[in-house]
């Protein structure tokens, strides 16, 4: 089982981690809101502040950070920074990383933006040193754990056999076990399947 963090504890991220714990998973909470962590804290779960994951020494990350669409154009910022910061971390570290981005971004923006951001400040190459993939969320507000859980459909977006194999590990017994279709394809197709469902 996987070691993974979970950056941004919003609906889709408390959602994605609490739905991987079930699954075995050791899981990790990081957001910037101090209420957030204590009240998962309370609920068991392990969670911190983004500045002591590299502590957590996860295998996984998950970026699960909102991406509002503001005037619209989607406000990619939050997520930029958490790239950032996360990649920053990385290069503290040694081992072979997966980061999995979960928030909706437009087609393009996981290679154009986020995949520089990172290699620049992990000072580390995608493909060879780390990993980048895109895991679209479809959850619904109302039932986003119990959607996490049992999806209809679930997109496993890579360019890579690493990234693709260590993903699939962790992604593909949830949609066996719900009869969700699991589409298999390249970051960028995984961009625009998820952008055009919005």
């Amino acid at each position: 089982m996987a070691r993974i963090g979970i950056i941004g504890a919003g609906l889709v991220g408390q959602a994605t981690g609490k739905g991987l714990a079930r699954f075995g998973h050791q899981v990790v909470f990081a957001d910037i809101n101090p209420q957030v962590i204590e009240t998962l804290r309370a609920d068991g779960y392990n969670a911190v502040l983004p500045e002591d994951l590299p502590q957590e020494k996860t295998d996984v990350s998950m970026l699960c950070v909102w991406t509002p669409t503001i005037d619209r154009a989607v406000d990619l910022g939050s997520l930029h920074t958490a790239c950032s910061v996360l990649a920053g971390a990385m290069n503290s570290t040694s081992g072979y990383h997966l980061v999995v981005i979960r928030s909706t971004v437009p087609p393009g923006t996981i290679h154009n933006l986020l995949t520089p951001c990172m290699e620049d400040a992990s000072r580390r190459t995608v493909g060879r040193d780390f990993g980048v993939c895109h895991n679209p969320e479809f959850l619904r507000e109302a039932s986003a754990l119990e959607d996490y859980v049992r999806p209809w459909v679930v997109v496993l977006g890579t360019d890579d056999g690493r990234s693709h194999d260590i993903l699939s590990s962790i992604v593909k017994p949830i949609a066996d076990q719900s009869g969700a279709s699991l589409i298999e394809t390249d970051i960028r197709t995984a961009e625009m399947l998820k952008y055009t469902s919005n």
